[in-house]
């Protein structure tokens, strides 16, 4: 195996991220399984999408690789 460069411009120097965003995060069973259950369709209800960004937007703020990953950002 070869070593790794870490000059600018080579591969060396990229951070990866590995983000999961599934209903299995949730905390809560009951709000988990109600997600689990959710029909798969490409036309829900706006408040059922509504429902789908919020829970999303709530996974990414519980998980800490994401976190970790806007922390470097800054």
């Amino acid at each position: 195996m070869g070593v790794v460069s870490s000059e600018p411009g080579s591969c060396g120097d990229i951070n990866f991220y590995v983000v999961e965003v599934k209903f299995d995060a949730l905390r809560d069973e009951a709000e988990r399984m109600y997600f689990k259950r959710f029909p798969t369709s490409f036309k829900l209800p706006p408040e059922k999408a509504d429902q789908l960004r919020d829970v999303a937007h709530r996974i990414l703020d519980e998980s800490e690789e994401y976190q970790r990953l806007l922390r470097n950002l800054r």
